[in-house]
């Protein structure tokens, strides 16, 4: 099967249908003779607003348009970079955090067990149609059939704020939204994941409707976080104020009057309908605890999101989030909660990279945040080097997301992606009428007057805020100042992308094939752009929260763009070689990204993508319908590699992709509507190509699997049948000593032999590229992406991947 964008035909490069069916693998472009083993410092490109391209190996670029706007322009060489380099390269202390392999990838973090791996639609239950019951006819759509594995429903209880992020309760369904009765009906389709605010609750609960009436004697009084009770002197000093993580432009306390007419401060992260509670409190621990059990009990939840959880850690002299051992201890408790019930936990930190790597080998799922800008910025300005970084570090045990109900996060690409390119990233989508959400930090006096820049109001308003509070404060905390820094932007990622079905697919596509399981946002579903009417209404945040109703959304599954997303999830939930490994290919240019994963000796999935085209390809080896997704075959790699694609299916894709990109464009590349549905079959391929093919597939697994002590190329030089034994006999290998007995029949070749002369000029690859009809060893066809599993796209098991989908 194969997709791919289709570009002019007059490129350097093909950007229409080969008929090859690894032609991605056999391209001679190793400069460096070998693929990842460890993780190097990440070059960087630069690119000005024409699109213009350069890196460290072409020398020199145009500047962005941010140097005549007097901002540090993005970095033009290495050189220029090493300040970027040294940030993003995962230095000899993160590696242990990692726990690298063998082949330098990380191996403590890779288990998927107890997760569905199959695509994640989240939703509101009332952001598709009014109700959980609307939302279930919707699904039940025979588009979206085989479509999603699990179901993130936000919240879905009571609740006073913030769209469901102020509880009253967890041990009911907001009626306006349905009753857990439909919950459990949806989860008789679906692996459900639901929420858990571990840091707040409304201030409407029973609970703190107690406290207000009885003060200290209230049974609950020790629930909540008494703001005087942190600090030693009763109140934060000014250095205290500045090292706590805020989000928003004020001190962390809120007044509380209780019915006995006294004011009490209380610990207030949020909004004033998000009180802050203390889970390490009897009463605090004993509500978190029954709250657990209910979303288990009554939600039947397979996987509890734990929402602001990072911020429970309150202690003076800190930042007061993600503090040890307390976070760790707490977690461990919660997890001892859920066990018995064999629920997951998903932890939401937007945070430093680094932290969701130690969650994750704590054995903990993860979000992939950094992923959004990461691949903004790999299309705006055309490099994959950051992109392929983070591939080659990034836990195993998390939900790979694009858009998610907040925004992109900007903390979670730091020293990921280059300083100097963020705020050009912030630019382009401010242009399009985007929004950020900011994070705020204190700065004292002495800081706040030396470095004070042109937002005097801003600083005039903190102040303001914090005279409203001096009571609980200390005194040379008046002095200083708020300053807000971004911390997410706010904008559907179909607008992101220009609201281009091409750019968007490719980003899918590149989603799909990151280590993890792929999470795809109901208004990304449904290629919405931006709702600049109810941002305007409401929070900056409703840009990506558009409410659409049942017939709006089924008309939206009609759209091209969308089916070509839905084929695209089917192929991934279906496909067996994402139950295996991936491998992340370092020795392409810099603006292509090949990754490759593969199960057992039979199955294998190929994407190959150009960042300064948008031209793309998926390749697979099909597989018989009885390979049930959660159990792939480990059949010999014959079976797999002749095994036949449906062409029912292939038939499908094609037609999606043709009214997605137009018949002129096809036509213009010279592709006919059954050379489409051809290519999408590995039977289109010639008795040399499927040689090739099984010839690559050794190649693959002696290169991964190749000790990283060993700094070789190694390439099989038998027959494609000699190649597929060995193929299997090495992954069935019990040792590692095995592994290297079997390699003795591999001629092992320095690097430098075979990929460049004296000169420096590139040589091909001796062995070449799988070659289909045209011969060159390279493949492309325009836009959509095909499962040969076997099955039709009708029973969800021939699932297919389109190009043309697009998100809003």
């Amino acid at each position: 099967m194969h997709l791919s964008m289709l570009g002019s035909p007059t490129t350097s490069r093909p950007a229409y249908i080969c008929h090859s069916g690894f032609g991605a693998l056999g391209r001679p472009n190793l400069a460096t003779g070998r693929f990842r083993r460890t993780v190097p410092a990440v070059r960087c490109s630069s690119s000005s607003d024409d699109g213009s391209r350069s890196n460290a190996d072409a020398g020199g670029s145009k500047d962005s348009s941010a140097a005549g706007n007097g901002k540090k322009p993005y970095p033009q060489n290495e050189r220029a970079c090493s300040k970027c380099t040294k940030e993003q390269q995962v230095d000899e202390r993160l590696k242990p955090i990692c726990g690298w392999d063998a082949a330098g990838l990380p191996k403590s973090h890779t288990s998927r067990r107890g997760v569905n791996n199959q695509v994640q639609l989240s939703t509101y239950a009332n952001s598709i149609g009014r109700n959980l019951g609307d939302l279930a006819s919707f699904l039940q759509a025979e588009e979206l059939k085989g479509a999603f594995g699990s179901l993130h429903l936000l919240p879905l209880y009571p609740s006073t704020g913030d769209r469901g992020f102020a509880p009253v309760t967890y041990q009911e369904v907001d009626p306006e939204l349905g009753t857990w009765d439909e919950v459990h009906a949806l989860g008789d389709d679906y692996q459900l994941c639901l929420e858990y605010m571990v840091n707040h609750i409304s201030p409407a609960s029973p609970q703190f409707q107690d406290y207000i009436q009885h003060g200290d004697a209230s049974r609950f009084a020790s629930m909540f976080v008494k703001w005087k009770e942190i600090w030693p002197a009763g109140a934060p000093s000014a250095e205290e104020l500045g090292k706590l993580s805020t989000r928003k432009p004020a001190p962390p306390v809120i007044a509380v009057q209780l019915a006995e007419g006294s004011t009490v401060p209380l610990w207030n992260t949020f909004t004033d309908q998000q009180i802050d509670i203390n889970p390490f409190s009897e009463e605090g621990w004993a509500f978190t605890e029954a709250s657990l059990k209910s979303l288990c009990e009554q939600g039947r939840a397979r996987l509890i999101r734990l929402d602001a959880f990072g911020y429970v850690t309150k202690k003076a002299g800190t930042s007061c989030f993600m503090q040890a051992p307390e976070v760790w201890d707490l977690l461990d408790r919660i997890k001892q909660v859920v066990k018995p019930y064999d629920v997951q936990l998903l932890c939401e930190v937007h945070e430093d990279f680094k932290l969701n790597i130690e969650l994750a080998r704590h054995g903990y799922w993860v979000y992939d945040f950094a992923l959004p800008l990461l691949m903004l910025h790999a299309l705006k300005f055309k490099t994959a080097e950051p992109l392929r970084h983070w591939l080659s570090i990034c836990p195993r045990r998390q939900i790979t997301t694009l858009d998610t109900h907040d925004g992109m996060g900007v903390d979670d690409v730091a020293g990921l992606a280059p300083l100097a390119a963020v705020p050009e990233l912030e630019r382009s989508i401010v242009c399009r009428g985007g929004s950020i959400n900011y994070k705020h930090y204190y700065e004292p006096a002495a800081k706040f007057e030396a470095g004070c820049d042109d937002d005097g109001k801003q600083c005039h308003r903190s102040s303001d805020t914090l005279q409203q509070v001096a009571q609980f404060l200390q005194h040379d905390c008046l002095q200083g100042c708020y300053k807000s820094v971004p911390h997410q932007y706010n904008e559907t990622y179909f607008s992101a992308l220009n609201e281009d079905p091409k750019q968007y697919l490719l980003a899918r596509a590149i989603q799909f094939f990151t280590p993890g399981v792929p999470m795809v946002y109901y208004v990304g579903l449904l290629a919405g752009a931006d709702d600049i009417e109810l941002m305007e209404k409401g929070s900056i945040r409703d840009i990506n929260r558009h409410y659409f109703s049942l017939e709006e959304a089924r008309c939206c599954l009609q759209r091209p763009v969308v089916q070509a997303l839905v084929e695209l999830c089917r192929f991934r939930n279906s496909h067996p070689a994402f139950h295996g490994r991936i491998f992340v290919d370092d020795a392409t240019a810099p603006h292509e990204l090949h990754v490759r994963w593969y199960s057992g000796s039979s199955h294998m999935a190929v994407l190959w993508a150009d960042l300064d085209t948008h031209e793309f390809s998926i390749t697979h080896t099909p597989y018989p319908a009885a390979a049930a997704p959660d159990a792939p075959s480990s059949s010999g790699a014959g079976a797999g590699v002749d095994a036949a694609a449906p062409t029912a299916a292939a038939g499908a894709i094609a037609a999606a992709f043709g009214a997605a990109v137009g018949d002129s464009a096809a036509a213009a590349a010279g592709v006919s509507s059954e050379d489409l549905a051809s290519v999408f079959s590995i039977d289109a391929l010639d008795e040399e190509a499927r040689a090739a093919v099984r010839k690559q597939m050794a190649n693959a697994a002696l290169q991964e699997l190749d000790s990283s002590r060993h700094q070789d190329k190694v390439q099989w030089s038998g027959s494609a049948a000699a190649a597929e034994e060995m193929f299997s006999d090495m992954l069935g290998s019990a040792s590692s000593m095995e592994f290297l007995e079997a390699r003795k029949e591999v001629r092992r070749m320095p690097a430098s032999a075979g990929t460049e002369q004296e000169n420096g000029e590139e040589l091909h690859w001796r062995e070449g590229g799988a070659r289909g009809r045209n011969g060159n060893g390279s493949s492309s066809s325009n836009g959509s992406s095909h499962n040969s599993n076997g099955g039709s796209a009708e029973n969800g098991q021939g699932g297919s991947s389109g190009k043309g989908g697009s998100k809003s």
